[in-house]
């Protein structure tokens, strides 16, 4: 919610997007190998992403369009739409 305030004192719409990435067959899955996370340190998550031939990044900009003044009920706006619209990260779903 802290990162809503500059728009919630402005009173400025906000709109949302959602990214999913994909990795090819044979690589290890997305979640895996893009997605940064756990105890994994920079520089092995790094290599391990540079090692990937392959990865799809899909953007989706949503339509929906939020404002408020209340910083909080504009995060959780933002959030429930984007909820909505997430695909999980996977692995390679078929991609040659």
């Amino acid at each position: 919610p802290s990162l809503f305030g500059a728009a919630a004192d402005g009173e400025v719409t906000v709109r949302t997007a959602v990214i999913s990435y994909r990795t090819v067959d044979g690589d290890p899955p997305a979640r895996d190998s893009v997605c940064w996370w756990g105890d994994a340190g920079f520089v092995r998550h790094f290599i391990g992403l540079a090692r990937l031939r392959r990865v799809v990044a899909s953007v989706g900009f949503l339509e929906d369009e939020f404002r408020s003044s209340d910083r909080k009920e504009l995060a959780r706006r933002c959030h429930e739409a984007i909820s909505r619209a997430f695909e999980p990260v996977t692995g390679s779903e078929g991609m040659a």
